[in-house]
């Protein structure tokens, strides 16, 4: 993520530009849009899923009472992409010993990422197109001014993923494994639907290893979970996670993994701050994904946050097997 350089804000400017065309961008010009605001997004890529190659990614469902579809439908962004709820998984703790987890309704929603039809990042895109938001892309932006939320991503390497995604004739079916030997500090999973599948090495430390703790991902969910792999095809990626001292960079709110927002509990105080600072950036809010401690009454707040950092669920970032560093 490049430095931006603060410019003077101009709360006469009634367009809000958002810096950024990942989900949490276009969820928040959605919602922005529907409030009848006159929103920008400006993307310095050429399409939205950059990062990906119609990877698979988890939306998680377990953390609130709500189910996150309708949520979403609520806030304006209908789930009009690919997506599969899964009910049923395994995990293995660290002494390799399985775990059956069910849930009365899904525990996650298993949906594509990248810029094909029936992706996340496409049936987002084309939501916020019909609800009159102006995208432009192959826009560099290099100075913050005016309304302007900053949605950029993550902007450091805390956490990486290193894997693979795989054709494959095994049974549908979602596992998760702890173990200082698959993962430092982190997880590996497994993830297989409909003759496709992920799998990797989430890892919060000892990023030089890498390629060691992948090979042994694989070796362990091959002798578990019989995993088996036709045309694998190696991914990298990288997230950031801090618990933010306020939801501001500089004068514009910030939001999704820009704000470090992979499992902050200190949100709801940062947003409190910022609401207090800049009322017309209320709806952009996004609450903690995998603490959900901010009890927010506003409806948007819990949408956006689902949506915003569900990419560092899973980090799934195409390219090299070996993981970008920033």
């Amino acid at each position: 993520m490049m430095a931006l350089t603060p410019g003077a804000a101009d709360p006469e400017d009634k367009t809000i530009e958002i810096v950024g065309a990942g989900p949490a961008g276009l969820v928040c010009a959605i919602v922005l849009a529907n409030a009848n605001r006159r929103v920008v997004v400006r993307e310095w890529h050429e399409d939205v899923g950059h990062r990906f190659r119609d990877h698979f990614q988890r939306l998680e469902n377990w953390t609130a009472d709500g189910n996150v579809p309708d949520e979403l439908a609520e806030a304006g962004a209908a789930a009009d992409f690919d997506h599969f709820g899964v009910t049923d998984g395994v995990v293995f703790d660290s002494r390799a010993t399985a775990h059956r987890v069910h849930g009365s309704q899904p525990l996650f929603y298993l949906l594509r990422r990248g810029n094909a039809t029936g992706t996340l990042d496409r049936a987002l895109l084309d939501r916020a197109r019909a609800a009159g938001v102006e995208v432009r892309f192959n826009d560099r932006v290099k100075r913050t001014a005016g309304n302007m939320i900053l949605a950029g991503g993550p902007r450091r390497a805390d956490i990486i993923a290193v894997g693979y995604v795989f054709d494959t004739t095994m049974a549908d079916g979602a596992w998760l494994a702890f173990g200082a030997e698959i993962a430092s500090k982190g997880y590996a999973y497994l993830l297989v639907h409909q003759g496709r599948g992920a799998v990797a090495s989430y890892m919060f430390s000892g990023f030089h290893d890498q390629a060691e703790y992948l090979a042994a991902t694989v070796s362990y969910f091959e002798r578990h979970a019989g995993l088996q792999m036709q045309r694998p095809r190696g991914f990298g990626g990288f997230g950031n996670v801090r618990l933010p001292r306020t939801a501001m960079q500089g004068r514009n709110p910030v939001i999704g993994e820009h704000a470090g927002l992979a499992g902050s509990t200190t949100w709801s105080e940062s947003w409190d701050r910022t609401t207090r600072t800049t009322p017309w950036a209320r709806p952009t809010g996004c609450r903690c994904l995998c603490a959900c401690c901010c009890r927010s009454p506003d409806f948007t707040i819990a949408t956006l946050c689902r949506i915003a950092v569900a990419a560092t669920t899973t980090a799934i970032v195409s390219g090299p097997s070996t993981a970008r560093m920033k």
